[in-house]
């Protein structure tokens, strides 16, 4: 029971603390897949990125690159990965008449 008491505690520190500093939208699990997902539809918030000191631009812009990168390749191999089974479906009924 106290350690329930010692997390709503926490959790409302962490609440107080929201709502005083502006936090970036991926700040919490929730927020980083939707930032994400919005990044895979071509959506950049890269304003946040230099919010606070500004101490973790450069690895917040590599990680920005990295993961335009996986995520181009992915929905390529995606792309490439439904264009063939159309291309192989297409063949067989093309052989079978």
């Amino acid at each position: 029971m106290i350690t329930a008491f010692n997390a709503g505690e926490v959790q409302q520190e962490i609440n107080e603390i929201e709502e005083e500093i502006e936090l970036p939208r991926y700040f919490n699990f929730i927020g980083s897949m939707q930032h994400v997902y919005m990044l895979a539809l071509g959506e950049f918030d890269d304003d946040a990125y230099e919010m606070g000191d500004g101490s973790q631009t450069t690895l917040l812009w590599f990680y920005f690159i990295i993961c335009s990168f996986f995520l181009l390749i992915h929905l390529l191999n995606m792309l490439i990965a439904i264009m063939g089974e159309t291309f192989g479906t297409n063949n067989e009924l093309k052989k079978k008449q």
